[in-house]
């Protein structure tokens, strides 16, 4: 089985699975697996040659509260917020 790229980024997500409540994790749902699949584009050689600006944010990444720093989350806003300061800078 193949498919239509030659070149590819592939993102697999495993989620908690399909449940009715938002709040509990129930054990016995098997988690879901998510699979994206997108066509890779490479930068351009002008980017190799040149290089690129970056900014770096000097604050601690907002942490969302009674979890611990390895969790993996899918909320961006303190990205989306950083990024923003960053623009104004």
């Amino acid at each position: 089985m193949g498919n239509k790229f030659k070149n590819a980024i592939i993102r697999l997500a495993v989620t908690r699975g399909i449940t009715h409540s938002n709040i509990q994790i129930d054990p016995a749902i098997p988690p879901t697996l998510v699979i994206n699949i997108y066509p890779f584009t490479p930068p351009r050689k002008v980017i190799y040659k040149k290089g690129i600006q970056i900014k770096l944010f000097q604050e601690r990444a907002n942490l969302i509260n009674g979890t611990t720093n390895r969790l993996k989350s899918c909320n961006y806003l303190s990205n989306i917020l950083e990024k923003k300061l960053i623009r104004k800078k």
